[in-house]
């Protein structure tokens, strides 16, 4: 995980799902934070839509995952777009 893909998520889950920010750390797991499942694929819909990214269904289905596992999935899924490996944003 990058600071920088966790500092992002940081900022989506407080700015746009209304996240109490000084709740928000990395070994905290969605429940922990108060989002619920709709809110957590809110959160999906925006990183797709914002930095065209899928994501499977089944993983928001996780309840024992942290924002840190989150982000490093996020990241990984931002290295693996097609528009990374040529370059372009």
């Amino acid at each position: 995980m990058t600071t920088a893909t966790y500092d992002m998520l940081v900022t989506k889950l407080s700015g746009d799902l209304g996240v109490d920010e000084t709740l928000i750390r990395p070994d905290a797991t969605f429940a922990q934070l108060e989002v619920d499942s709709l809110a957590v694929l809110e959160l999906g819909v925006i990183l797709e839509e914002d930095f065209r990214i899928t994501f499977d269904l089944e993983e928001f289905k996780r309840e024992d995952m942290t924002l840190e596992q989150f982000a490093g999935h996020v990241q990984a899924l931002l290295d693996a777009r097609p528009s990374a490996a040529a370059g372009a944003v």
